[in-house]
């Protein structure tokens, strides 16, 4: 809505013209868009999970894409690593409680979110 875009790869386009230098746009169950300042974009899977509540689910992404860039990710990693956060808010209320297997299921799936991300430019 802030480009005044029809479709998330123009919306993208008009971020790049802005100056962003990177830009994720959430979709949802399609995942996420992803694109940089060089035109390239990237399909970014949603990693699947039985949905009990979507609140937080966006705020989880951004927090897990800044935490990525933060770290030092390549921007496509921070996204994956975003849509691995955004999953575990998404399979329950309230706050995700982290547990021994939480960094085992983490890892699992941004193995499954790697082997599908796509390059679509």
């Amino acid at each position: 809505r802030m480009t005044g875009q029809t479709t998330a790869e123009a919306a993208l386009a008009t971020f790049r013209a802005w100056g962003a230098p990177v830009t994720a746009i959430r979709m949802g169950a399609a995942g996420s868009l992803l694109g940089d300042a060089a035109g390239h974009v990237w399909q970014i899977p949603a990693v699947p999970v039985a949905v009990v509540d979507v609140t937080g689910a966006g705020n989880a992404y951004g927090g897990g894409f800044l935490v990525g860039l933060g770290r030092g990710a390549p921007p496509v990693e921070a996204a994956l690593m975003a849509a691995v956060s955004a999953s575990f808010a998404l399979e329950q209320f309230g706050p995700p409680r982290p547990d021994e297997r939480t960094a085992a299921t983490a890892a699992a799936r941004l193995a499954w979110a790697r082997r599908r991300v796509a390059r679509r430019r």
